[in-house]
C-alpha cells in the first residue's frame, strides 16, 4: 500500500525535489532485519516472499535483478529449511515422487518468466508485483 501511495508520501519526507521513481536506500541493518523476518515467516508460514518483495520493490531494481534476487533468496531460504524438515521427518517417498513429477514445470516456468520479463516494462512489472503482493495480503487477512 505504501508503494502505491509513494507519490503522495515521499514529498512529505522532504524529497519534493526528487522524482518519486527514485530508489529508497536501506541501511545494512534494515536488510538484515528484513532477512531475519523473511526467514522466520518462511519457516513458520511459508510467507517469507512477502517480506522479500516489500524490501526489494522500493529499491527500484531492474526486472532481471529483482527476479534474480528473489530467486536466490527463496532458494537459500528453502535450502536452509531442508535439514530441519528432514529432522522433523516431513519427507516421504510419495513427496519425492511428486517432486520429481513436477520438475519439468520448473523449466517451463523459467522459460515463461524469461519471455515475460523481457516484454514487460519496469513500471508495469512493479505494478504487477504490487498487485500480487496486495492480493496475497488480502487473502491472508481473509483466509
Amino acid at each position: 500500500m505504501l508503494e502505491f501511495l509513494r507519490p503522495y508520501w515521499q514529498p512529505l519526507l522532504g524529497n519534493s525535489g526528487e522524482s518519486t521513481d527514485t530508489a529508497l536506500e536501506f541501511k545494512r541493518w534494515q536488510g538484515l532485519l528484513a532477512g531475519m523476518f523473511a526467514g522466520a515467516f518462511s519457516t513458520l508460514a511459508h510467507m517469507g516472499g512477502l517480506v522479500v518483495v516489500m524490501y526489494l520493490l522500493p529499491q527500484r531494481l531492474s526486472n532481471t535483478a529483482f527476479v534474480a534476487t528473489t530467486t536466490a533468496t527463496y532458494f537459500s531460504l528453502n535450502l536452509i529449511k531442508i535439514p530441519f524438515y528432514y529432522q522433523l521427518d516431513l519427507f516421504s517417498f510419495e513427496i519425492l515422487v511428486e517432486a520429481i513429477a513436477l520438475l519439468p514445470f520448473i523449466g517451463l516456468g523459467v522459460l515463461t518468466g524469461i519471455s515475460l520479463n523481457n516484454r514487460v516494462s519496469e513500471r508495469l512489472f512493479s505494478k504487477i508485483v504490487l498487485f500480487f503482493l496486495f492480493a496475497t495480503g488480502i487473502h491472508l487477512l481473509l483466509g
